[in-house]
């Protein structure tokens, strides 16, 4: 009996840690920055997934645009749009293009979100995420474009998520005083 108790106890914890990690929980631009840093660095595929829309997020744009386009016709668009394998390789690709810049990504540390000013298009507003993490003293941002908050929170549109490097630690030299030139591709006055 005990054993039974101990045994749904741990299987209540792991179905409510598997559905933490699959839901969005993205109410704002900040957190869904965060979630999409977390997820790409901890290599929750299932948390990086719930960053995108689906297919009601997309039918709730649909509902709110004023374009002449027909329900039918929206969810075909949609159909083309979601796509798992999609999904699953932006996922490889951003995790592999910060280990080809040298990025442990378990040791990344995560700084802060800038969100964008809102771009309206059919009323609807769509936004720019800026998730900021350091690495071994460089900082990098991933971009998110074409963010926009539907009725089940905040969600990327676009599978294009682009990992930037802001500043570079090992690439920095100091100038020496009262001299013009060039460093870091940046004009010294």
């Amino acid at each position: 009996m005990k054993f039974n108790m101990i045994k749904n106890i741990v299987l209540v914890l792991f179905l409510t840690l598997y559905i933490a990690g699959c839901s969005s929980d993205s109410s704002s631009p900040e957190d869904l920055g965060s979630l999409m840093f977390t997820s790409i660095k901890s290599a929750n595929l299932h948390g990086f997934k719930a960053c995108y829309a689906g297919k009601d997020d997309f039918l709730y744009l649909f509902e709110q645009s004023n374009n002449g386009m027909s329900r039918e016709q929206a969810e075909r668009q949609i159909t083309r749009r979601i796509s798992e394998n999609e999904a699953k390789s932006t996922f490889t690709k951003i995790r592999m293009k910060g280990i080809r810049k040298g990025i442990v990504w378990e040791e990344a540390v995560f700084q802060k979100v800038v969100r964008s000013r809102d771009t309206i298009v059919d009323e609807i507003a769509i936004t720019t995420v800026n998730a900021f993490f350091m690495h071994d003293g460089s900082t990098y941002k991933i971009v998110l474009k074409n963010c926009v908050n539907t009725n089940d929170g905040w969600h990327i549109f676009t599978f294009d998520p682009k990992l930037v490097v802001v500043d570079q630690e090992i690439n920095k030299t100091e100038a020496p005083d009262k001299q013009k030139g060039i460093v870091n591709r940046e004009s010294i006055k």
